[in-house]
């Protein structure tokens, strides 16, 4: 693994997404936490059968959603026909049309939906390379099919096992060229664990500073997990 991590070339960056990849985003509250430049660069490659691990809904390039805009994320690979199954927090707005929901219902898209902390915990296990964890959540439900159950005091859990994540696109605030992460807000909601999961992380970040820069008491995500750092343009 090169020290210094830094690329300039999106495209470059995510060239090694091909068919049939697993994909993990961290995106859950708007542009500032969806890594968008990544997942442009991953929609202009164009791989295909993708597999996307999400929390946030899916949207259409341009579409207006909660007042942003310029929201971009998983929605414009459905929209190309790039992923084959969505599994996500949050896949469908109710009252709004998605790409997401849109394929769905046309039986074009397999789609997962699992509570959210059911998803933060698999993604906590594949970081962490445990092979499970015996949740609460989901007994007596759908969510349980197939899966190991036991009991623990007399309640019952189910096995959820970890993520198998090829990629995971994160974005932060500000890097080192180690990688090392510190986080705005609430893009430690799901990149935290998104950045740990995958076999190859790739972070886009507001800021990229020289090493012994960061304060280490700041830094959430340690350069270990993350493999290629990019600076967001000034445009965004």
């Amino acid at each position: 693994m090169p020290i210094d991590k830094v690329l300039k070339n999106f495209d470059e960056a995510v060239a090694d997404i091909s068919d049939g990849a697993v994909v993990a985003l961290s995106c859950f509250g708007g542009p500032l936490h969806a890594p968008q430049n990544l997942i442009r660069a991953v929609a202009r490659n164009g791989p295909k059968d993708l597999t996307v691990i999400a929390h946030a809904v899916g949207v259409a390039e341009g579409q207006i959603v909660f007042g942003w805009p310029l929201h971009v994320d998983h929605g414009i690979w459905i929209e190309r026909e790039m992923v084959r199954k969505l599994i996500a927090g949050f896949p469908f707005l109710p009252t709004v049309e998605t790409p997401p929901k849109r394929e769905w219902k046309a039986g074009r898209l397999e789609v997962v939906n699992l509570p959210h902390g059911t998803l933060q915990v698999k993604l906590w296990a594949a970081g962490a390379g445990v092979g499970g964890v015996y949740v609460r959540t989901g007994v007596g439900t759908v969510v349980e099919e197939g899966k190991e159950k036991r009991l623990f005091d007399g309640e019952e859990y189910i096995l959820e096992e970890p993520f198998k994540i090829d990629f995971s696109l994160v974005r932060a605030y500000k890097a080192d060229r180690l990688g090392n992460l510190i986080y705005d807000g609430c893009q430690r909601a799901t990149a935290v664990m998104v950045a740990r999961a995958g076999k190859i992380t790739i972070a886009e970040v507001d800021e990229i500073v020289e090493v012994g820069e960061l304060n280490p008491e700041h830094i959430i995500t340690p350069g270990i997990y993350v493999h290629r750092i990019l600076e967001v343009p000034k445009e965004g």
